[in-house]
């Protein structure tokens, strides 16, 4: 199998920055012009900047900066949602798209203490994924949306539990087991987040 590698910063792959309409316009015609099938797309991207009140956090009300809020809607939803566009013409039928969210998304078990602009976006991914599996219904394309855990990675910290190889096993698997219908929000260890 082959990878196509997208990454703001990569030695080896296509250049694309999610944040930027036209970075992503180009990375999806660069991969366009380099393959005519692709068997599935994870999205996998965010931008976090801490749950505590400190400056720059995302602890609450206090801390929100429509700027920061604007970048990571693009990061996490919208610049996702258009490179699906562009991709989708090559998605076979069979294949999947899988959508890296967090439990912070889900709105069923919000008790007013998620970050808010990092979960209000990661949302937005949710919203998406589950629109798109209609969209795929009619050309038996799986959507699901994967909850990682929280991962021992630079995002996740040094006091996070999860390792990642655990968790993109876990993740690999949910994707593997994906069908044609509405979207699953599936967890690491196989279990299911509440939307």
């Amino acid at each position: 199998a082959r990878v196509f590698a997208m990454a703001r910063s990569t030695d080896d792959g296509h250049p694309l920055d999610l944040a930027d309409f036209a970075s992503v316009e180009r990375a999806a015609d660069d991969l366009l012009s380099e393959s005519d099938r692709i068997d599935g797309l994870i999205h996998c991207a965010g931008l976090f900047w801490g749950r505590s009140g400190r400056e720059g956090g995302d602890a609450g009300l206090a801390d929100y900066d429509p700027a920061k809020a604007e970048e990571a809607a693009r990061v996490h939803a919208w610049g996702p949602l258009l490179l699906t566009k562009k991709l989708w013409p090559i998605l076979p039928e069979g294949s999947v798209v899988g959508w890296v969210s967090s439990a912070w998304a889900s709105i069923t078990t919000n008790d007013g203490a998620y970050p808010l602009v990092y979960g209000a976006t990661k949302a937005a991914v949710v919203m998406a994924a589950r629109s798109v599996a209609g969209d795929g219904l009619r050309r038996r394309i799986a959507s699901v949306v994967l909850d990682p855990g929280w991962v021992k990675t630079e995002m996740g910290g040094p006091d996070a539990p999860l390792p990642v190889e655990r968790s993109v096993t876990g993740m690999i698997r949910a994707l593997d087991g994906a069908a044609p219908g509405p979207a699953r929000f599936a967890r690491w260890d196989g279990k299911e987040t509440a939307w």
